[in-house]
């Protein structure tokens, strides 16, 4: 019977393989620390490609990734500071 994993998102299941810093998480991976970025933050989605590529460079099994819940994106900031005052 294969194992199961209880779902889990990207950064916890990074967490238990020592990974616990976005830039160990891009190192490791070898991935851009942008793209990494967006994947820590749930900006962006592991698609089948990159789960194999973070597989073979981290040594996290490819079944893991398979069985991770999407992490819920980080909200926007906003648009800078506040707004301007019309003028009449």
């Amino acid at each position: 019977m294969p194992p199961t994993f209880a779902a889990m998102t990207l950064r916890e299941l990074l967490a238990e393989h020592g990974m616990t810093t976005l830039t160990a998480f891009a190192e490791q991976a070898q991935l851009s620390k942008s793209h990494a970025w967006n994947l820590w933050h749930g900006r962006a989605n592991l698609g089948l490609r990159l789960m194999r590529k973070i597989s073979q460079n981290t040594k996290i099994s490819l079944e893991e990734l398979l069985a991770l819940d999407p992490t819920p994106p980080t909200p926007p900031r906003g648009r800078g500071g506040p707004r301007r005052k019309e003028r009449p």
